[in-house]
């Protein structure tokens, strides 16, 4: 069993207001954080007919703009991280036909499909479902009952019609009435308008439960657990800040729920690090414009790893151990390509395994290890027993597992890359490739493939080229998938870029052309009217009945 820590994506989005902008007006900004592959998740375009008129990101399949731009408002997202799946143990009869809720026996919901595979009989199935939902069946070996699931999105919604209500809004308050319908998932949305009104809210459905959180499977039997639909559309969080503003909104899948806000929300966030250096260097300034904004998107200062070597200090250290925590003590937190960076990630990986990997061995059980329960550790706030190697007849303390985990990280860096910590070479541990959904093909995957690529950067920085550890290597497995920016003191100049480009034909000259401008933090135009696209265009594909 592994830790893997800092492996899972998220997103970023912030938008200023007019007190804070070069052109004086408001300016938004997102950089979704998903995986990586040729060609790319969004595509960019402009939708434009008599009842629509948005510009920025879809999704191929989709007849709306998923991230982007209307008239009078740009609009972006971010993962709430709410949860929205509840687990339910279920006590069913001997017959397996029904099941208890209180009293009372209710007899499970049975469906019979047939899935048709090409050359072979279709597959028959049986789907059961309880009132809560879905009915997965026991699982012995695991030590698990029958358990059903109730998840937002059984309970369907309007997904699209919010999206046509963002393009065309002119006021929060049209965004509050157009996307009441929607359901799931939940998201951080945060807009900029035209006139300088600054709006977050989370858009979708809060769980009404009766008990509990939902962080732990309920007894299903017990009518005490379960949900009444949804909190009605007010329980959401929201901020407005109307005109004149140099307000800030930031979420980067942190805790948004503003100051006063009582309403529960049960929700995995995940910690302020990206979210707090966003604002720290938001508040810095009163001339916010396309550069400085594209620049922020690439920062790579770690507040994390700022935190964790400040936890650090007071240990008795010695020997090889001592250099390592000396060199990180001089280091500004910057990961860098060159430098300190590659120590910290060998000594962020020892000391994960030394807190964590031997309980995980241990007891069989996985751990999601990730940045947080390691720096409250070494803070303090978690349990000193973590520390002790659970294999050893010993009861080890805090200053012994540091000894041991910062001279193996130090002697690690030194056989690899020598004496000197700034010369070591962290873009060669953490380096991204561009692969095609053909990569496996011989030859062909090869010619599809682009990268590697080395990158500076975390899943706990800015720009979020999150990894895990493959063996001596940490491979970029999520980051920016797609850049965008909207200044309304200058509407026809909004930015955008994509990790590879629009096409995903090789021979098409649109197929990696953005690469090399998006790993340098470079954007291009999107302009939006037709004048400055008619300028714009260099070529031009018409498609006829």
């Amino acid at each position: 069993l592994k830790i893997t820590p800092g492996a899972a994506p998220g997103s970023n989005n912030w938008a200023v207001g007019p007190g804070r902008t070069a052109s004086g007006g408001a300016l938004i900004a997102n950089d979704p954080h998903l995986g990586y592959a040729l060609p790319g998740v969004w595509y960019q375009a402009l939708l434009r007919c008599p009842t629509y008129d948005a510009a920025g990101m879809t999704l191929p399949g989709l007849p709306a703009v998923v991230l982007g731009r209307g008239p009078y408002a740009a609009w972006a997202f971010t993962s709430t991280m709410l949860d929205e799946q509840d687990l339910f143990f279920e006590e069913l009869d001997d017959a397996g036909e029904r099941y208890r809720r209180g009293d009372a026996w209710l007899p499970l919901e049975v469906e019979r499909v047939a899935i048709a595979v090409r050359g072979r009989k279709p597959q028959a199935l049986v789907l059961r479902s309880t009132d809560r939902g879905p009915l997965f069946e026991a699982d012995p070996e695991q030590g698990l009952p029958p358990r059903s699931l109730t998840w937002a999105s059984h309970f369907g919604g309007d997904l699209m019609s919010a999206f046509f209500v963002l393009a065309g809004a002119r006021t929060p308050g049209e965004v509050e009435e157009g996307i009441a319908g929607y359901v799931a998932p939940a998201q951080n949305l945060v807009m900029a308008f035209a006139d300088g009104t600054l709006y977050q809210t989370v858009i979708g459905r809060l769980p009404a439960r009766r008990s509990g959180d939902g962080r732990l499977p309920s007894p299903g039997w017990d009518p005490a657990y379960g949900w009444d639909g949804f909190l009605p559309r007010t329980a959401n969080p929201r901020r407005l800040f109307e005109p004149p503003t140099d307000a800030v909104l930031v979420s980067a899948n942190n805790d948004v729920r503003p100051p006063g806000y009582a309403q529960r929300l049960p929700a995995d966030f995940f910690p302020p690090f990206r979210a707090d250096r966003i604002r720290e260097r938001l508040l810095e300034r009163r001339d916010w414009d396309f550069e400085a904004t594209a620049e922020l998107e690439s920062d790579v200062t770690s507040r994390y790893a700022r935190q964790l070597v400040a936890a650090l200090a007071g240990a008795e250290l010695s020997g090889d151990a001592a250099r390592a925590r000396d060199a990180l003590v001089a280091w500004d937190g910057e990961l860098a390509r060159r430098g300190a960076a590659a120590l910290f990630a060998l000594v962020e990986r020892q000391l994960q395994g030394a807190a964590f990997s031997d309980e995980a061995r241990h007891f069989a059980v996985p751990f999601p290890g990730g940045p947080d329960p390691l720096l409250r550790l070494l803070q303090g706030r978690l349990d000193p027993a973590w520390l002790d190697d659970v294999a050893t007849p010993d009861v080890e303390g805090r200053d012994e597992i540091l000894e041991r985990a910062l001279a193996a990280a130090w002697r690690q860096g030194v056989k690899r890359w020598g004496e000197d910590v700034e010369e070591w070479d962290y873009g060669s541990l953490h380096a991204l490739t561009l692969r095609h959904r053909l990569d496996a093909v011989p030859v062909l995957g090869r010619l599809l493939r682009r990268g590697p690529f080395p990158l500076p950067g975390s899943g706990n920085t800015v720009a979020a080229f999150g990894s895990r550890w493959q063996g001596g290597s940490l491979p970029v497995i999520y980051g920016p998938s797609m850049r965008w920016i909207v200044d309304w003191g200058l509407p026809e100049a909004a930015r955008a870029g994509l990790p590879g480009g629009q096409s995903g034909h090789l021979a098409d000259s649109h197929y990696d052309d953005q690469i090399e401008d998006f790993l340098a933090g470079r954007l291009h135009p999107a302009p939006w009217s037709e004048q400055a696209i008619a300028r714009a265009t260099v070529s031009e594909l018409i498609l006829l009945p």
